[in-house]
């Protein structure tokens, strides 16, 4: 949520930190990777995190949640499916997850989450499924 991430938590922070890390790893391929900061209240974003984690230096798309009751609930039961809402979602890009990686027990790890996203980008260097 924007109310929690402002600085000195560092929990959040570090969480920003690892996702854009992980695209810059990438290298060459990291124009395939969009990092999408999904804001689940209706605070504003602290200006010192939100003018480090833009769009244009960082990489990050900030969206909320749909304003639509309906469509809210939908977007945090698919969230939340086996309790694992707190974490790092990676989504195709037809938005089915591919993986998730757990933030409940702090920061996962660099190389872990670098070595999945390489092996799925190699394995489907067009990001289309079934190619």
């Amino acid at each position: 949520s924007a109310n929690e991430c402002h600085v000195g938590n560092d929990s959040c922070i570090s969480l920003l930190y690892l996702m854009r890390q992980v695209k810059v790893a990438m290298g060459k391929e990291s124009q395939r990777v969009q990092l999408v900061w999904l804001i689940t209240d209706d605070q504003v974003v602290d200006t010192e995190i939100d003018v480090a984690y833009d769009r244009d230096r960082a990489g990050f798309l900030k969206i909320r949640l749909p304003v639509n009751n309906d469509k809210k609930k939908q977007l945090l039961e698919w969230l939340n499916r086996d309790q694992q809402g707190d974490a790092i979602h990676l989504l195709d890009p037809y938005g089915d997850r591919m993986m998730r990686f757990s933030t409940r027990n702090g920061v996962p790890e660099f190389k872990k989450v670098t070595k999945d996203l390489e092996k799925i980008l190699k394995w489907n260097p067009t990001g289309k499924v079934g190619s």
